[in-house]
């Protein structure tokens, strides 16, 4: 007894050891149900993961409070095997949250939407998910149910750091009408990411939110691509013109981002040299020598080895300020400056 105690110890501390965890895992959990049970709040996922399917196929009815409870895991995949595990014991939801938490498991967006407001805590508590299909499965039914304890969860969701989950709730949040979403929305208009700031200019119209001066205007004529009303507004649209061909330059890291920005990159040049042409005298020597600092967007993408054509060019962008620079810099040799 004494030496199989030492051993359970020894099993114990190599959960710890991502080496050996998964076999430490697998061993402790077929030891004992109450093993298993405590496993189930693991620092790890994998761990937590491994209880759930291991209490599933002991077919104990005494795991079924248990793994209800960790229906509500963090980890969308540990969640999956909690649902499977509890489909092996048998068990059936009992109330409308319950099943919404099974359907968010199983990701079926229109059943949870069709339990009303039932879903609603079940679908806060998944914009913490660490999946981000999870989040935003979240956050767009969220704005789909309409219900108003979702404003603050998805004001705090803008913050999100995958920009898709940033999106929905944005949309969501011009779904929901509340006033509250209003501030969070305007400062959202400076996020990063093209597609989202024009889903927030989207949610702004939504809230009937009308901007307080040209600056404001500029900002939301440029998310929404109004160019022609981004161009009226003259030197007010220079910083958040160049705002977005920067997050543009920044996007052209990865194929995804390279491709679908690549016509707002240009639109954005396009509406910062009209209003070079027309309105560079107005514009502080400042925002002139941020222009003069633009770069070039130049990207392609080649077949892997494995393709047919490996090293072929299936696809480039090359992007040159180079004419609006030089407004900038014919601006600032006729006041003087140095170019």
């Amino acid at each position: 007894m004494f030496r199989i105690g030492k051993l359970k110890m020894f099993r114990s501390r190599m959960l710890k050891d991502d080496v050996y965890r998964w076999d430490a895992a697998k061993d402790l959990a077929r030891s004992s149900r109450r093993r298993a049970v405590r496993l189930l709040a693991n620092e790890y996922p994998s761990v937590r993961g491994i209880a759930a399917r291991s209490l599933g196929e002991r077919g104990d009815a005494r795991a079924v409070e248990p793994l209800i409870v960790a229906l509500g895991d963090p980890d969308s995949g540990v969640r999956r095997d909690v649902a499977e595990a509890l489909g092996k014991l048998g068990w059936r939801p009992e109330n409308d949250s319950q099943r919404a938490q099974l359907a968010i498991v199983a990701g079926d967006w229109d059943e949870v939407v069709g339990l009303g407001p039932a879903a609603v805590e079940p679908l806060i508590k998944t914009l913490k998910d660490s999946d981000a299909g999870g989040r935003k499965g979240a956050a767009d039914t969220l704005g789909e149910l309409g219900d108003a304890r979702a404003v603050e969860p998805l004001i705090a969701a803008l913050d999100d750091q995958d920009s898709d989950v940033r999106r929905y709730a944005a949309r969501a949040l011009g779904k929901l009408g509340d006033g509250r979403a209003t501030v969070p929305l305007i400062a959202a208009l400076g996020d990063q990411d093209w597609y989202l700031r024009r889903t927030v200019a989207e949610a702004l119209g939504k809230l009937e939110w009308r901007p307080e001066n040209d600056s404001q205007r500029a900002q939301l004529a440029v998310a929404a691509g109004g160019w022609d009303e981004v161009v009226g507004l003259g030197s007010a649209a220079v910083k958040p013109l160049i705002a977005a061909y920067g997050n543009c330059v920044t996007a052209s890291n990865d194929y995804g981002g390279a491709s679908r920005y690549r016509e707002n990159a240009k639109d954005c040049l396009r509406a910062l040299r009209r209003v070079l042409e027309h309105s560079r005298v107005n514009i502080d020597t400042d925002l002139l020598r941020q222009v003069t600092t633009l770069v070039v967007i130049e990207w392609s993408w080649r077949a892997e080895e494995d393709c047919e054509h490996p090293g072929h060019t299936l696809d480039s962008i090359f992007i040159d300020p180079h004419g609006v620079i030089q407004f900038a810099r014919q601006e600032l040799i006729r006041r003087g400056l140095d170019a």
